[in-house]
C-alpha cells in the first residue's frame, strides 16, 4: 500500500506540474491566471468525487471496494488524448525569441514555493485534525466531523472560479488575503467552539488555498522565460509538495 501510495503521488505531481506547464505554453498571459484557478475548481471537484465515490464503494462489500474508485484514471486519459492537442501552436509568437536561452531560475520562483509550502502546510493542518477535533470536541456526530473535510473542498471549488478576478482586482495582495482568510478560519474553528464555526472555518480555508494556489503558478509563468516554465513549475511543486510531507509524517509520529 505504501508503494502503490509512492506512485499515486508520483502521477499527482506529474499531472500538477504538466497541466500548469500546458496552461503556461498554450494561453497567453491574459487567460492564464483565471484557467489556473479554474484548475484549483476542478481539483477540489475532482477531490468531492473520489471521497463521495470511494465511501458509496467502500460501504458497498468492504473498504478494498474504495480503490475502484481510480478507474476514474483512464477516463481522464481519454479526455486528454481527445482534448488536448499534441502539438499545440505557439500563441506568443511575439515573445518566442528566447527559445535558445538556457533554463534560468530567479529568487521569485522559490519565494512562491516557500509560500506555497506554507499555504499547504495550514491547509493540511486543518483538513487532518478537523475531523477529529469536531469528534473529540463533541460539537458533531462522526457523519458531520467526516462532512467538515468536504466543506473545504466546496469552498476551493467556488473560490476557483473567480480566482481571475480577485488577481486581476487585488493584484498585489491576493497571497496576503489567502493568508488572512486562513488566519480567520483558524480563529473562528478555534475559539467559537460550534460544528456551524467549523464549517464556515473549513469553508474559508478552502477558499484560502484556491485563491493562494490559482496565483502562484501564474505569477511563476510569468517570471521566467519560456524554456523555464516547466522546470520552474516543477521546482515549486516539488518543495510545496514538502508541505503535505511534512504534516503527513507529524501525523504518524
Amino acid at each position: 500500500m505504501l508503494f502503490c501510495s509512492c506512485l499515486v503521488g508520483l502521477g499527482q505531481g506529474a499531472c500538477t506540474n504538466l497541466s500548469q506547464v500546458l496552461i503556461s505554453q498554450m494561453l497567453p498571459e491574459t487567460e492564464r491566471q483565471s484557467t489556473m484557478g479554474l484548475t484549483t475548481t476542478f481539483t477540489n471537484l475532482g477531490g468531492i468525487v473520489f471521497i463521495m465515490g470511494g465511501g458509496q464503494l467502500a460501504a458497498t462489500n468492504g473498504w478494498v471496494n474504495n480503490y475502484w474508485i481510480y478507474l476514474f484514471s483512464a477516463l481522464i486519459l481519454i479526455v486528454i488524448l481527445t482534448l488536448v492537442p499534441m502539438h499545440p501552436a505557439a500563441v506568443n509568437a511575439a515573445n518566442d525569441q528566447d527559445t535558445g536561452e538556457q533554463i534560468k531560475l530567479n529568487k521569485y520562483v522559490f519565494y512562491c514555493a516557500f509560500w506555497g509550502f506554507c499555504t499547504l502546510l495550514l491547509n493540511n493542518v486543518l483538513n487532518n485534525n478537523i475531523s477529529l477535533f469536531v469528534a473529540e470536541e463533541k460539537l458533531g456526530a462522526t457523519s458531520q466531523a467526516a462532512l467538515t473535510s468536504t466543506v473545504s473542498l466546496i469552498g476551493g471549488m467556488l473560490c476557483g472560479l473567480i480566482v481571475g478576478v480577485i488577481g486581476k482586482r487585488f493584484k498585489y495582495s491576493s497571497i496576503t488575503i489567502s493568508f488572512i482568510l486562513y488566519g480567520l478560519s483558524y480563529l473562528l474553528i478555534g475559539l467559537g467552539h460550534s460544528l456551524w464555526l467549523a464549517f464556515v472555518g473549513s469553508f474559508i480555508v478552502g477558499a484560502a488555498m484556491s485563491i493562494a494556489m490559482g496565483q502562484f503558478p501564474y505569477l511563476i509563468s510569468i517570471s521566467v522565460g519560456k524554456n523555464s516554465v516547466s522546470m520552474a513549475l516543477g521546482v515549486y511543486v516539488a518543495i510545496y509538495s514538502i508541505g503535505v510531507w511534512s504534516v503527513l509524517s507529524s501525523l504518524i509520529h
